[in-house]
């Protein structure tokens, strides 16, 4: 092998030599920064743009521009990155990109530029109201009106085809219960009448209830009084009934004993009474 060559002392190697490029970072670049992106294919949307430019730096925000009839995509996004370098980087690789038979046109924007509601977004709460009006349960008399305004609004459309020579009968087609209809004044079906007459009878009746009861509270009162009567004397009885029944059975027995040997008393009603002698046993005495 050839002998190498001495270096010299003051020769310095090449990577020694190389000074590192340091890139300049001023203040701006530490501000957030907003990237114009246009010509975006159909299907690539808020998730798809986020998961794409998030390989350049973290990205706080994306606003795509979208119809406000149809809400697809007109095409056109907003892109905020956290860093304004992170922006330029992006607008300077990712211009004029095919992407999807598409050239993507990114353009950097300071935030001067851009109006401060270009992200803001209206989160909106529906409106329940309606649908829980709509939904409740109907009243006889709402039935019946809306019965009333279908049958105003049938005939109304049937008279304007009879002015054009058409005749059309929409019972057919459309079946109305007619029985839950509102009657007129003048009609008045038997049922209803039977029922006017039973109010009556029932009015006249409650009158002689109001009467009756003011005589019943009297004989409550009297009836009350003499149930208080009847308790005490069934009180009464109780106590000198259960005064008879704490015999003893001893003094029963003895009771029965004396009974047995003592003779029976003669009262005076018991006692038999003399009879007289008669006329002939008279005569024999003598």
């Amino acid at each position: 092998m050839a002998p190498t060559t001495p270096k010299k002392k003051g020769q310095k190697s090449k990577s020694r030599t190389k000074k590192t490029q340091e890139i300049e970072i001023s203040d701006d670049d530490r501000l957030p920064g907003i990237v114009y992106i246009g010509h975006i294919p159909h299907g690539f949307y808020e998730r798809q743009i986020n998961e794409y430019f998030s390989q350049f730096g973290k990205v706080l925000d994306i606003k795509l521009s979208r119809s406000k009839k149809t809400g697809n995509s007109k095409g056109y996004a907003f892109v905020k990155f956290q860093y304004a370098a992170v922006a330029k980087t992006v607008a300077e690789t990712c211009h004029n990109y095919l992407f999807f038979n598409k050239l993507l046109k990114c353009e950097y924007k300071p935030l001067s530029d851009i109006h401060p509601d270009t992200f803001f977004r209206y989160h909106m709460t529906p409106n329940r109201k309606p649908k829980r009006l709509h939904n409740r349960p109907q009243t006889e008399e709402k039935v019946l009106s809306s019965f009333t305004e279908m049958l105003g609004k049938q005939k109304k459309k049937i008279s304007k085809l009879q002015k054009l020579g058409i005749d059309v009968d929409l019972e057919g087609i459309v079946e109305i219960n007619r029985s839950r209809l509102p009657l007129k004044p003048t009609q008045q079906p038997l049922e209803e009448e039977a029922s006017v007459e039973s109010t009556k009878v029932s009015k006249s009746q409650g009158k002689s209830t109001k009467v009756s009861k003011s005589q019943g509270k009297s004989t409550k009162l009297s009836a009350r009084k003499s149930s208080k009567r009847k308790a005490e004397t069934l009180d009464e009885d109780k106590v000198q009934t259960a005064s008879e029944t704490k015999i003893s059975p001893a003094a029963k027995r003895l009771k029965r004993t004396v009974k047995d040997q003592s003779p029976p008393l003669q009262t005076k009603n018991s006692a038999s009474p003399k009879k007289k002698p008669s006329r002939i046993g008279r005569k024999n005495k003598k």
